[in-house]
């Protein structure tokens, strides 16, 4: 495939703490990667924008997820077990991210 065909990697970042969504949208810019990052504050706008269900009927598929560990309404636990479960998302590679030190957090 042609290196200028290629398709950016649509990115689903689930964060709630603006600073973290912030650093991770100029850590993609600063290496060039040329992907399209698409945020969420909480679980439940992530399930609404990967079912595309209203306000998020356009949203798309999207190829990643990277999800912070605490979140409000749908905790990075909860979600990926929903998203686990449905045949339409279990394909998604999930990346989950925490600054908790608690070892159950670590090992989830």
């Amino acid at each position: 495939m042609d290196e200028g065909l290629e398709k950016p990697t649509r990115i689903l970042l689930v964060e709630d703490n603006p600073a973290y969504v912030r650093l991770t949208i100029e850590a993609f810019r600063d290496v060039k990667a040329g992907n399209h990052l698409t945020v969420a504050t909480n679980g439940v706008e992530a399930l609404a924008m990967l079912r595309g269900t209203p306000p998020y009927n356009d949203a798309g598929h999207f190829d990643l997820i990277l999800l912070d560990l605490n979140l409000p309404k749908l905790n990075g636990r909860e979600l990926p077990a929903d998203l686990k479960s449905d045949p339409e998302f279990k394909h998604i590679p999930i990346i989950v991210r925490t600054t908790s030190k608690a070892e159950e957090d670590i090992r989830v």
